[in-house]
Parts: structure tokens; C-alpha cells; sequence
């Protein structure tokens, strides 16, 4: 795209937020309307003496028709907010939840016409477009909506290219890279993503904040950041021992699949020691254990996973609403919001894994039998 059109387009956006016509424009700036007309499709560019009353006409900074534009501008926050609210009224009507998803993607498109170079509104449109572009992916009958999916993930592809371009933080280039994954399948040009990162990207921050805050001789906010640290350190192993049990067991290799997920449990709980680790998200820890061991034909410690399990969701149902922190002296100053997806989550994920097949052997013993009467009894 040339700078003349690139203005151009800008202009016609910003006419358009502004409600005013063609004619109203040039109005305005004393010239013809077809003078606004050769500007907006890239056929004529505005004198140079025209940039600063069209900046004052629509309210904006000179920067802003010419493309540059600061990150933490008011504009910018402005639309994303509008793409927010938006967002927040979606029905569970299938069909108007993609319209509404379509116009913010639009949105977003058109506001990147004005601030190509923000990386906010790069990372909302990639995020938008991928999302709504699979879902229609799957009305494999409608050659409309195919072929706009496929245009729509051709375009989250060249703004996650610009992302990495325009972003020197880590993080952008990691949803980048996360995106062209898990969105659209682009595993090469992903690996060169990735491949940007530092070695040691896991918890680099962090660490070099918590460093700075020790050499400033701010004891409690070094504190405070290591257990951030850790907490995160946690996470990021837990993240990669899942995966590794899930590559086990679908090779059969129950036993290693079995290790890395007890493994993952073993570490949290020497942190945590005799308490309950708080984390409503793992308990598909427990879930997979369990699973594992029925595959091992360990049926009765399968049993100690699901009562395990039960107790867990037992301690975020009784304190769901409420906000603790760790009796552990390494995490006392995170935390916990109890409760996970609300009051009587716990009992819909205990009654949906007690329901897998895999356990069908054991449905019949009296611990089972125990744990699905206590399972229906968790919301009361």
C-alpha cells in the first residue's frame, strides 16, 4: 500500500467516525469535494498546508493521518473498548455471535488503517479474526463464509508477521507465535517466531525485577516478586508435564504418562506440603491420574485420585466467593479467589469426570458409589 493511499484511507475512516460527508469535509477546508474524493481513493494527497487544519477538523494529532502513531494513544483505547463492549453483549444465538464477531474484526481492520503500527489493536484483530474465522471454518456448505475464513486467517498472518515487526516485547511475539499455532497451522513460520525468544524467556521479567528490587535493597518487593516467580515457575512446569503425559499415553506408554503427571503433583505439593493446592484449574490433574492408573490397571489407587479430586472440589465449593492466601511461607504473599467458575461448578466437574468411561470398571464398587452420591451433594 503506497502513502497515498495509506492517507487516503485514513481520511475516509476518519470522515466517516466523524459522520461527515464528502462535501462537508471540503467544506470545511475550502476545497471541492472531489479534491476529498481524490484523497480518499489514493488518486490525489492533500497539500501539505492541508494536513494541519484536517488534523483540527477531525480532532486528532498530525501523527495519526500520517500513520505514526503513540502506543497508549486516547483513540486507540477508545476503539478497543467500543470492540469490548460489543463483545460483551453476545447472545447464544450461534448466528448472531458471528455477525457480532465479524463487526468487531471489521472494527479493528478499519481502525489499523489509522494506526498500522499499533501493536494493541494488531493483537485484538488477530485474536477477533482467528476466533471468528474458525468458527465459520466449519460451515464447510456456505463457499461465502469458506472463502471468508480463509481471507480472514490470510490477514492474521500478515498482521502476526507486523506484530513481530512492530513489538519488541517477548510477550507479543509469544501470542504471535501462540496464534499462528493454534489459529492457522503455520508451524514453520511459527518455529521462526519462537526462535527469537531468549533460552531462558520463562520467567525472564520476573526475575530481572525481583533482581533490580534486591541491588534497590527493597527486601519486601524482592520477596513479593519471587513468589510471583515461583508461582509462575510452577505453572510454566505443570504446562509442560501435561503435554508430555498426553504424548505418553497416546504412544500407550502409560507408565511415562503416569510419572510426568505424578510428577507435576509431587512438585506443587512440596510447596504447598499438607494443603490443598488451591488451583480450581488442576484438578484435571487429578482427573488424569486417575485415568492413567485404570490404563495401568491400578484400580484402587485410581480411587485415591478420585477421592483426592473430591476433597479439592469439595474445599472450592465451601470457600468459592472467598479470597485467601497460601500458609506456605514461599507463596504468602499471592492470592487465591476461590470458587473457580462459581458455586456448583465443582459439583458439574466431579459428576462430568465421574461419568468417563474409563472408569466403568470400578463404577460398581462401593468407594465409587460413595464418590457419586458426595459428588451431587457438593452445592448444598
Amino acid at each position: 500500500m503506497s502513502d497515498t493511499t495509506s492517507i487516503g484511507e485514513r481520511i475516509r475512516y476518519l470522515r466517516h467516525e466523524r459522520k461527515l460527508t464528502q462535501e462537508e469535509l471540503a467544506e470545511q477546508l475550502n476545497v471541492t469535494s472531489q479534491a476529498v474524493s481524490k484523497w480518499e481513493n489514493g488518486s490525489g494527497m492533500p497539500d501539505i498546508s492541508q494536513i494541519v487544519p484536517l488534523a483540527h477538523v477531525f480532532g486528532v494529532s498530525t501523527d495519526v493521518l500520517f500513520g505514526t502513531v503513540d502506543e497508549n494513544n486516547d483513540e486507540v483505547e477508545r476503539i478497543i473498548k467500543k470492540v469490548e463492549e460489543i463483545g460483551a453483549q453476545l447472545s447464544h444465538n450461534d448466528e448472531e455471535e458471528n455477525d457480532s464477531l465479524y463487526k468487531q474484526w471489521g472494527i479493528l481492520e478499519d481502525a489499523l488503517k489509522i494506526y498500522p503500527t499499533s501493536t494493541k489493536l494488531l493483537i485484538k484483530s488477530i485474536g477477533t479474526g482467528l476466533f471468528y474465522s474458525l468458527r465459520i471454518g466449519w460451515c464447510k456448505d456456505d463457499e461465502v463464509l469458506v472463502e471468508r475464513s480463509r481471507a480472514i486467517i490470510n490477514e492474521c498472518i500478515r498482521e502476526a508477521k507486523l506484530l513481530r515487526n512492530y513489538s519488541d516485547n517477548i510477550d507479543d511475539v509469544t501470542y504471535a507465535t501462540y496464534q499462528l499455532i493454534n489459529g492457522t497451522g503455520q508451524f514453520e513460520l511459527a518455529v521462526s517466531e519462537a526462535e527469537r525468544l531468549p533460552c531462558s524467556a520463562v520467567g525472564l521479567r520476573g526475575t530481572q525485577m525481583a533482581w533490580i528490587m534486591e541491588k534497590k535493597g527493597d527486601r519486601d518487593g524482592e520477596l513479593a516478586q519471587r513468589q510471583k516467580n515461583v508461582l509462575h515457575l510452577l505453572e510454566s512446569v505443570y504446562c509442560e508435564l501435561l503435554p508430555m503425559s498426553t504424548a505418553y499415553s497416546s504412544q500407550g506408554r502409560h507408565e511415562g504418562a503416569y510419572t510426568a503427571l505424578r510428577a507435576s503433583y509431587d512438585i506443587y505439593k512440596a510447596v504447598f506440603a499438607d494443603e490443598i493446592v488451591p488451583y480450581f484449574g488442576l484438578c484435571n490433574l487429578y482427573e488424569n491420574i486417575a485415568y492413567e492408573c485404570m490404563e495401568l490397571g491400578r484400580h484402587d489407587e485410581a480411587l485415591d485420585w478420585l477421592e483426592i479430586l473430591y476433597k479439592v472440589m469439595k474445599e472450592h465449593n465451601d470457600r468459592c466467593g472467598t479470597v485467601t492466601h497460601p500458609k506456605t511461607m514461599i507463596l504468602s504473599g499471592e492470592t487465591i479467589e476461590w470458587g473457580g467458575g462459581g458455586r456448583g461448578a465443582a459439583r458439574v466437574c466431579m459428576q462430568y469426570t465421574l461419568e468417563f468411561q474409563w472408569f466403568d470398571p470400578i463404577r460398581d464398587t462401593d468407594r465409587f458409589r460413595e464418590l457419586v452420591r458426595l459428588a451431587g451433594e457438593l452445592d448444598e
